[in-house]
């Protein structure tokens, strides 16, 4: 009865020291990023004496807290919350190329240019405002060559932040393959390979945060990591992805190198990064290129049905617009496309070089006799920058649009943000290190070792009796 009683006091004293050693691990990195509480298993021993006495207790492991639902929802709502992130300091960065409302803004521009053909209605004979008008439509005409192209290298900003971005996922992805291997093999030999977990946790959390993951148990221990469908983690084995850019519009997409396909990316900063270069930007550059189209146009066939003058007699050959064959103030290559990723109609207008060397090209009568002190036509293009359908309305429309994508995605963003907030608040307080709980724990050990030595304790007095009887 002695020996049992003290066996059966032993497991008790190693059950409250295996107790208190997870105490301390939990309290030792209660603030270490990514530490998952441990908590001893502690069950009675299944083995019995023939007097059906119990043996004791046993730790059967430490064991991680965990709430599979839970950690799912995190991963998903941080995922969401960093895509929807990256898209709005995209669009931020695109909203900065055009300083509207402002002085130095292309609306301003337009409306000086369309006030400047007052002045040529009023002195036609005048070289000095036709001058003006020139020098304005070439401000207006390197805004949006400089619009576009900072448009362009915003584009290849991203892409160069999608291309770091999927080398650094990359890694991820073989570090958790390598930590899979490491972790089944440390299961099989009956390890608890706590630590290991943790870390995996660590990256596949980064993970969702770069790309949007989803994740798969699997019962040997180690973890598969999908994105788009696509298995980019079984077991010990990594995929990779790689960069590509073509067709046309240039669209960029991420390939699988086992599978060979693209694969679809909706989650994380990789998702707000390829929104923004392959939806968001192009659409800016197509925008604006209809309003240099749409200027071009406007003025271009206003002065077509004017004369300069000389009654055109003096524009070049073959450079004439229009029924009365006067000169173009705007001129854009034929073989402009505006596709994203090739050059645009706002990379490309320019201001009539003929023009510009001779503003008397410019046709401002409406007749071709007297056309030096004519300045109707030019009265008549005055009156164009308040069209409903005009190139200043298309640009009001483009920056409407813009400042509301602008709006919407901060607005996603910060929701987002503080959706996946709280659910990292009420993952962390089923997974994290409650401070509290632990030193309440760690006073319940205590009391059970007490308890326990206190058994041992006793039960020598009582053989210490027995013997002394003797």
């Amino acid at each position: 009865m002695g020996a049992l009683g003290l066996s059966i006091a032993g497991t008790g004293l190693q059950a409250a020291r295996d107790g208190m050693d997870a105490v301390a691990q939990n309290l030792a990195n209660a603030n270490t990023p990514g530490y998952v509480s441990e908590q001893a298993q502690i069950t009675a021993s299944p083995t019995t004496d023939p007097l059906g006495i119990g043996s004791g207790a046993y730790v059967n492991g430490i064991a991680q807290a965990s709430d599979a639902v839970l950690a799912a929802d995190n991963l998903a709502a941080s995922a969401s919350s960093a895509s929807s992130s990256a898209l709005q300091q995209t669009l931020s960065t695109v909203q900065a190329i055009f300083p509207e409302p402002g002085p130095n803004g292309l609306s301003s521009q337009l409306s000086t240019f369309w006030s400047s053909w007052d002045s040529i209605a009023t002195n036609p004979s005048q070289i000095a405002p036709r001058t003006e008008v020139v020098n304005q439509a070439q401000d207006i005409a390197s805004t949006l060559n400089q619009e576009y192209a900072q448009l362009s290298q915003t584009a290849a900003n991203t892409n160069t932040q999608i291309a770091s971005l999927a080398s650094e996922v990359n890694t991820l992805f073989s570090q958790v393959a390598s930590l899979n291997q490491s972790i089944v093999s440390s299961l099989a030999s009956g390890s608890q390979p706590n630590a290991l977990i943790d870390q995996r946790n660590n990256l596949v959390n980064q993970l969702g945060q770069d790309i949007g993951v989803t994740t798969r148990a699997q019962a040997n221990g180690s973890l598969d990591v999908y994105v788009g469908g696509f298995a980019m983690v079984q077991g010990n084995t990594a995929d990779s992805l790689t960069v590509t850019s073509g067709g046309s519009p240039s669209t960029t997409s991420l390939v699988s190198k086992l599978a060979g396909l693209a694969v679809p990316v909706s989650g994380g900063t990789m998702s707000g990064l390829l929104t923004a270069v392959n939806t968001k930007i192009p659409q800016y550059q197509s925008q604006l290129d209809t309003v240099a189209t749409d200027l071009a146009n406007t003025v271009n066939t206003q002065l077509g049905n004017g004369w300069d003058a000389n009654a055109n007699t003096d524009v070049p050959a073959g450079t004439g617009v229009g029924p009365n064959g006067s000169a173009p103030l705007f001129t854009i290559p034929t073989s402009t496309t505006g596709a994203a990723g090739s050059t645009g109609a706002a990379a490309d207008i320019a201001v009539n070089a003929a023009v510009v060397a001779n503003p008397q090209l410019l046709a401002a009568a409406s007749s071709s006799t007297n056309g030096a002190n004519d300045g109707s036509n030019a009265q008549a293009m005055a009156e164009l920058g308040t069209s409903p359908t005009g190139p200043d309305q298309a640009y009001r429309n483009f920056i409407t649009n813009l400042g509301s994508d602008v709006q919407t995605t901060t607005s996603q963003s910060q929701a987002q943000q503080s959706l996946s907030q709280s659910l990292q608040a009420s993952y962390q307080s089923v997974v994290g290190v409650n401070t509290d709980q632990q030193t309440v724990d760690m006073l319940a050990y205590q009391q059970a070792y007490q308890a326990s030595a206190k058994v041992v304790s006793t039960v020598d007095a009582m053989v210490q009796s027995l013997l002394a009887a003797t």
